[in-house]
């Protein structure tokens, strides 16, 4: 099996390293505020540059889920979102207003989910990845089955599931789904994409260029497959969107899908309709707009008071968590955020 995601009680832990913040569970955020009228000079006096204040975004509460949630995806006028809740995950449906109007038990599951990802075919089934498993929910029936894919894969690099390894496993880090409706995988520790049968057998494999090892999330589009490649850490290495012009052909009138990276409370999303959303070492978000325009998201952040590794208490600074984001109708952003005591918070970004 892959490396378990961080715990749900890494919150406190990450406090240590990095600034973050939680709101409480079901509190309403206020909404967006603008940028603050420019100063002009008066006749007879000398101007002044003044920079104006950053656009601030308030997030707007909608729902709180009692475990972690990392994808917000749109089809068929529903807003599907996966949770992990440490012994099941489950699928929610919510109303484009954010009312849940549906729960589906995939499987059993202590993941925290955040190298889990959601994507929707174009034959409008969803599904959700969980370390080595696919979990597939057709909609229309109400069904759902899985695929289990072996830990040990053929084409995995030496060394991949070895404890020296700086990430050892082979769980599915990506996905998505060619022409054919097959599933397309990339795993960690496995330099190739995999192509998929309905069983879960490699029917065939392709080799990325640029010596790629790293694939944090892909969306085939009608320009070539999109990758998102890195992880955040904001240290060392960039998270990288780029489009790989593959033999895959383009996805049956799917809609396309954010990409999404996660590492150590950090996260990054490209959302399709070239926003972003990034965030920062000390735990701040920013929205980047496809025009170039920036915006702060505004965490909600408390004092708190926690034990060192040395067993003294120590005040801390925590901010609510940005865990993924998606786009709704006429491009609504939604974003899930940690909340403070637990779970997640579903909110809009307007």
């Amino acid at each position: 099996m892959g490396i378990r995601a961080v715990s749900r009680h890494r919150l406190v832990l990450i406090a240590l390293a990095v600034t973050f913040s939680a709101v409480a569970c079901g509190q309403q955020e206020s909404p967006a505020v603008s940028t603050p009228p420019s100063v002009t000079a008066q006749a007879g006096q000398t101007s002044t540059s003044v920079v104006p204040a950053p656009m601030v975004i308030s997030p707007v509460f909608v729902y709180h889920l009692h475990g972690e949630a990392h994808d917000v995806r749109l089809s068929s006028a529903v807003l599907w979102v996966s949770e992990f809740n440490g012994t099941e995950v489950v699928l929610n449906g919510f109303s484009t207003a954010g009312k849940l109007i549906s729960h589906i038990l995939l499987g059993s599951s202590n993941s925290s989910g955040v190298n889990s990802h959601l994507q929707v075919a174009a034959d409008g089934s969803i599904w959700v990845s969980d370390d080595d498993t696919l979990y597939r929910f057709s909609p229309g029936t109400r069904t759902v089955d899985s695929i289990q894919l072996a830990v040990k894969d053929r084409y995995a690099s030496p060394g991949a599931l070895s404890e020296t390894t700086a990430l050892p496993g082979t769980w599915i880090s990506a996905f998505t789904f060619n022409a054919a409706g097959n599933v397309v995988v990339a795993r960690n520790n496995v330099p190739v994409l995999e192509v998929l049968t309905a069983s879960g057998q490699v029917s065939q494999t392709v080799t990325i260029g640029g010596n790629i090892t790293s694939v944090s999330d892909m969306d085939l589009r009608a320009d070539g497959l999109h990758l998102l490649v890195g992880r955040p850490t904001r240290v060392a290495e960039a998270v990288t969107p780029l489009v790989e012009p593959l033999e895959l052909t383009a996805a049956l009138s799917a809609p396309p899908a954010p990409l999404r990276s996660s590492f150590l409370g950090l996260t990054d999303v490209f959302l399709p309709n070239g926003d972003s959303i990034q965030t920062s070492s000390s735990g701040e978000a920013t929205m980047t707009r496809a025009d170039g325009s920036a915006a702060i998201v505004k965490l909600a952040q408390k004092n708190v008071t926690i034990n060192n590794p040395a067993g003294n208490p120590v005040d801390v600074t925590v901010r609510k968590q940005l865990y993924g984001a998606g786009l709704g109708p006429d491009n609504t952003v939604w974003a899930l955020l940690a909340a403070f005591g637990g779970g997640t918070d579903l909110v809009q970004l307007r």
